[in-house]
């Protein structure tokens, strides 16, 4: 297969996949598939006797088994009865003898096992602990003795929070956890510079010798881990107190007739390390790396970082003592027995095993970054598999340039928060943990440029999304809010509000690091659209949601850590009601959560911890307890389902989500299908009617709302006749919001379809006085949601044509014209756009999509410098940069004249048409300058854009033209070279003609909706 359309192939079976998984019945949930996925794996075992057999922890949230070597897993603890015991918090426990039988540790300390790869479960109470517990390891291992005896044993770090009853130290097992026995050290083990117990390790042949690794202080058990003597202190001589610091020790033992031999690998100070080789069982020691005296590699092993509790590893090869791999976040590698390294970089970019076997490129994992885990298959020379913050990698062979990708379908994205779009083509923006910002567009993921946990937000109107730690776009990082003042919280949780009958204003909330501790939210504006944001004023408050009501006169309303505070004139003054005594805030960046109904903004929800969730209605001048049937856990968000009766979701943590009906006493838990008991964030996705849930660990899920319906235009809700144009008549919906563009249309006169997936319908002369038209529309993710708009009569409102040729404005550069919400460029319609202009040099001449390449949809039509004329067509939402693939900054369709065909500041007639077919012709004076046929997708996609159609510079003001107007002309009909030419000097005939704007000098009135343009000046 070649490889374009094996990535055909693959994206034509990840589309299939998605459809499959969709839900049908409210409430449950399925897993958006990323595949190949990535993930941060925090541990893994390979089967002995079968390399395409492995256990995966996917960062304790559960065990997954793959049988086909990384092409599918399952996971086998979601058979675990409890739910709140399926997630793995500690490494995967495998009895050395038999794969099948596993042991797992939840998050609440519960041990269960199965003997039967995870079809039963046992739960293994811990007799010794009043709840039964076991404790949280650091790290716990299963091996057997001389006997034939299975015995657990583990490291605990700390005691109390999840360890109450426990102290720090070693605990071991004889029964399966049904009891727990405490190991005394001599020294101490959690002396904090020495001690701190970091990872065991086992003689290959003699099964009662156990290694145990501190930080400096190596121990040694020959009676199967009931005692314990110190093998070895390491120590080096620096005057710097700061060097004497060691980092976690790592050790490897070795096979064969090498079993008594072990390697140590010592972390000092800060990246510094030092490996050790014993061939004795610890009686003699080599030193065959020291980085700080310069013996051997002169660098730290653990990828030039300092090693870690939890993203380091150090482990040699079965078949070759001298192979080494060490890593923390980069990883080294080393063919002499420690003391030379070669260094492989965390950025290099895996390859990827697909579900049909073949090898492309990792779609999601940008690098192998924050390594945790790598094991050697015992049996199979040169096979390996490594767990890393991308997911799991496999290698096959030594000296090979890339680990490839075997992560397959298993859930483990570490979500931080996600962000969906309001208008337009479904999308869905994301930041994990460590593999960047994803991506979710026309049915498929990506990977985006954006480092780890990047905060991101989404402009709703022209689905921008803002990655403010990773600027790409002049304008679009660091500098959207206060310069060198601080530094943005990459793992904070914006929120934004939008005021839908004024969509240049943009509110957001966002967390700032002032200092190593606080992370305050203050709210920021933007009145451009998102083009820049500047400090609400007089609000000191930390503000943790945020909404403008959709009332004649909006209302915006934050929710703060004490209080609802509200606004009539969008944050100059503010008015405050304190919530409850007995409502008690958390801390963090989510410390409240607030829902507003924007229909009627006085009635409004908050929640924080304990599991409370309060009301009012009216503007939280009096409050009510509506926290009936929630656990006692802190309520981190609150979605009020807009358009239903006065339905509520709220995701409360450690617990789940939570669903009330309007008149419900008692809130219902709504987590059918989904196995474990946390998501990071929900988000409703008002275009497909469905409850999105992000998860620390288990990807992003879906479900359909309990009552799907519509959000903006109830039934009866209004239309109007526009236009009456030489006998063509125009019509739309009759409001001021912004109406989204995810809809379907159908037209109706007198009950019979006249026009479908059109905003606007145009009827020619044969349409009659008093006949009855009617608008239905639907989402299109969602069209068993129909709402019907009242009839209106047809009406003769035949106006005059302003036809003075000579008539014109003239603008200054900086000074461009917004001609408004202009629907016209229909998917399955012909048309055509026509001015006439002189321009005086470069820039923007008309559009309604902004000039970068990043997430734009729509059109424009630009001149460079050397009077060559470019239109830009994109019926699609562009992709971000990618991260996976050498994506092109501008996927527009693009037709360009030679360079000068315009000729500055002399007037000529600018024109495209653009057929239902999909293709498009340039014309400059009635002249052809060029073609393209573009992508029609059956008639769905068209060039309608959220944003305003301007003229003479794009709709947020960039790339502005000095110059002048004399005419806009909209028809819907691909008009030719003949037709053009007739018209350039008057206009000779009207048929097809539905937008006409003749420009003066003191006004430019639109004949389509008799407004007049703005003309803006761009500050």
């Amino acid at each position: 297969m070649k490889p374009a359309s094996r990535v055909i192939f693959i994206l034509i079976a990840i589309c299939a996949v998605l459809k499959a998984a969709s839900p049908s019945k409210p409430g449950l949930w399925s897993h958006i598939p990323m595949f190949a996925s990535a993930g941060r794996i925090y541990d893994l075992e390979l089967n002995p006797d079968n390399p395409d057999e492995i256990y995966a922890n996917p960062d304790n949230d559960g065990i997954f088994i793959t049988v086909d070597g990384g092409r599918h897993w399952e996971p086998i603890t979601d058979n675990i009865p409890d739910r709140f015991h399926r997630n793995n918090y500690v490494n995967i426990i495998v009895d050395p003898l038999d794969f099948k039988h596993v042991f797992s540790i939840s998050r609440k300390g519960q041990l269960y096992e199965t003997q039967d790869q995870g079809k039963s479960w046992a739960h293994n109470i811990n007799q010794g602990h009043k709840d039964g517990r076991a404790p949280q390891f650091k790290w716990v291992e299963a091996f057997r003795d001389s006997h034939n005896n299975l015995i657990l044993i583990g490291t605990v770090p700390n005691s109390g929070g999840a360890n109450p009853g426990f102290k720090p130290g070693l605990y071991r097992s004889a029964n399966s956890g049904i009891s727990w026995e405490y190991i005394d050290l001599v020294p101490e083990s959690f002396d904090k510079k020495k001690g701190l117990l970091q990872e065991i390790a086992f003689h290959k042949s003699k099964k009662d010798i156990v290694y145990l690794a501190g930080r400096a202080r190596l121990y040694i058990s020959t009676d199967a881990g009931l005692s314990f003597k110190l093998l070895k202190e390491f120590t080096f001589e620096s005057e710097d107190e700061k060097l004497k610091i060691f980092q976690p020790m790592f050790i490897s033992t070795l096979y064969g007739p090498d079993a008594d031999a072990l390697y140590a690998a010592v972390s000092i100070g800060g990246s510094d390390t030092q490996v050790y080789y014993s061939p004795d069982m610890g009686k003699s020691w080599q030193l065959r790396q020291d980085s700080i005296n310069k013996t051997g590699y002169p660098k730290g092993i653990f990828g030039n970082a300092s090693s870690s509790s939890w993203t380091s590893f150090f482990e040699v090869d079965p078949f070759d003592k001298n192979h080494l791999i060490a890593s923390s976040v980069g990883s080294c590698e080393s063919y002499d027995g420690g003391v030379n390294w070669e260094f492989q970089s965390w950025a290099k970019r895996p390859d990827a095993v697909y579900a049909d076997g073949t090898i492309g490129i990792s779609p999601h994992g940008g690098h192998n970054a924050d390594n945790h885990v790598l094991k050697f298959h015992p049996k199979l020379q040169g096979f390996k598999v490594k767990g890393c913050d991308a997911g799991i990698m496999r290698k096959v062979k030594d000296h090979q340039d890339n680990w490839t990708n075997i992560n397959g379908d298993i859930p483990a994205f570490l979500w931080y928060s996600i962000v969906v779009n309001e208008f337009g083509d479904r999308y869905i923006a994301g930041n994990t943990q460590d593999v960047n910002i994803q991506t979710y567009r026309y049915g498929s993921w990506d990977n985006e440029i954006g480092y780890e946990g990047d905060t991101i937000f989404i402009n709703p109107y022209t689905n921008i999304t803002y990655f403010p730690c990773s600027p790409i776009e002049k304008g679009e990082g660091l500098d959207f809010f206060e310069q060198n003042m601080w530094v943005i919280s990459s793992w904070g949780c914006p929120r934004t509000a939008v005021n839908y009958y004024e969509p240049s204003r943009l509110l957001i909330s966002f967390p700032l690091r002032i200092d190593k501790k606080t992370t305050p939210k203050h709210l920021y504006q933007s009145t451009d659209y998102g083009m820049s944001f500047s400090r609400v004023p007089n609000l000191d408050q930390e503000v943790y949601a945020s909404n403008i009501s959709r009332t004649s006169e909006p209302l915006l309303t934050i929710f703060t850590r004490k209080s609802i505070m509200t606004s009539q004139d969008m944050g100059q003054t503010w008015q405050e009601q304190l919530y409850p005594q007995y409502f008690k805030a958390q801390g963090g960046t989510k410390s409240v959560c607030g829902a507003v109904n924007p229909d009627k903004p006085n009635e409004v929800w908050a929640g924080a911890r304990d599991g409370k969730v309060i009301a009012s209605s009216d503007g939280g001048k009096t409050w009510n307890d509506l926290s009936a049937g929630l656990p006692e856990g802190q309520v981190t968000e609150l979605c009020f389902h807009e358009g239903s009766a006065g339905d509520l979701y709220a995701l409360v943590k450690g617990f789940g989500i939570y669903y009330k009906a309007e008149n419900a006493k008692e809130w219902i838990l709504w987590n059918t299908g989904y196995p474990l008991i946390d998501f990071s964030e929900i988000r409703i996705d008002y275009p497909s009617q469905q409850l999105l849930g992000a998860s620390y660990g288990r990807g992003l899920w879906q479900a359909t709302l309990m009552h799907p319906c519509e959000r903006f235009y109830k039934n009866g809700f209004a239309i109007q006749q526009f236009s009456d144009i030489q006998g063509i008549k125009t019509f739309g919906i009759d409001s001021e919001l912004v109406t989204p563009d995810y809809y379907n249309y159908q037209w109706f006169i007198n009950g019979k379809e006249a026009g479908s997936n059109k905003p606007i319908l145009t009827l020619g002369p044969g349409s009659s006085t008093g006949d009855k038209v009617k608008l239905k529309i639907s989402p299109r993710r969602y069209p068993d949601i129909s709402t019907e708009s009242a009839e209106i009569e047809i009406q003769s409102k035949a106006r005059a044509l302003d036809n003075h040729w000579d008539s014109s404005l003239e603008l200054a550069k900086g000074c461009f014209v917004d001609l408004g919400i202009v629907e016209l460029f229909s998917a399955n319609e012909d048309f055509t756009f026509e001015l006439t202009a002189r321009v005086k040099g470069s820039g923007i001449i008309a559009g309604n999509r902004r000039h970068f390449y990043r997430d734009a949809k729509g059109w424009y039509l630009k001149v460079d410098d050397k009077g060559e004329v470019s239109l830009f067509l994109s019926p699609r939402q562009n992709r971000n940069l990618s991260k996976t693939t050498d994506t092109p900054k501008e996927q527009a369709f693009i037709i360009k004249t030679e360079p000068g065909k315009l000729i500055f500041d002399q007037w000529a007639q600018i024109a495209f048409t653009v057929s239902k077919t999909g293709l498009a012709i340039l014309y400059i004076d009635g002249e052809k300058a060029g073609a393209i046929q573009t992508d029609n997708a059956g008639g769905t996609l068209s060039l309608n854009n959220v944003l305003r159609t301007t003229l003479l510079a794009d709709p947020f003001g960039q790339k502005p033209i000095a110059g002048a107007i004399r005419n806009v002309r909209i028809w819907n009909k691909c008009l030719s070279s003949f037709n053009l030419n007739l018209n350039r000097s008057r206009l000779i005939t009207t048929d097809g003609l539905i937008y006409y704007i003749n420009f003066h000098a003191d006004r430019a009135l639109e004949q389509f909706t008799n407004k007049t343009a703005r003309i803006i000046t761009k500050k």
